[in-house]
């Protein structure tokens, strides 16, 4: 939030709930003429939409500033959900000592390419 000239408070945050193991908000703190709001979605949150099928979420806070003129402002972000996961196939195979053999490591629903893979 900025350009505001008092604390917000009870900024909202949708789609949330108060369950304490799913979500934490904070309304922060003015500075200046701005104040940072924060949500923070927990992991177990993240995983359970995803195991739901979720794969995106829109989140948004709103909040009420001004005293003579309140005005509802808002701003949202999407957020991607992925939840990694690996498999080596084939898992076992039988081999010849003296002819080469490739391993394949597939990673699956990431973000991002993976850099330094680490095999042991």
């Amino acid at each position: 939030l900025s350009g505001i000239s008092a604390q917000v408070r009870n900024v909202q945050w949708s789609p949330t709930n108060d369950v304490a193991t799913e979500f934490k908000k904070d309304d922060g703190l003015i500075s200046g003429n701005s104040q940072k709001a924060t949500l923070t979605i927990f992991a177990a949150k993240l995983l359970a939409l995803y195991k739901a099928g979720t794969t995106s979420v829109k989140f948004e806070c709103k909040a009420t500033v001004g005293i003579s003129s309140p005005t509802e402002v808002t701003a949202a972000q999407t957020v991607s959900i992925y939840s990694p996961s690996v498999a080596i196939t084939p898992s076992s195979v039988n081999v010849f000592a003296m002819e080469d053999h490739v391993i394949t490591c597939t990673l699956s629903s990431i973000p991002a390419q993976v850099n330094k893979v680490q095999w042991s």
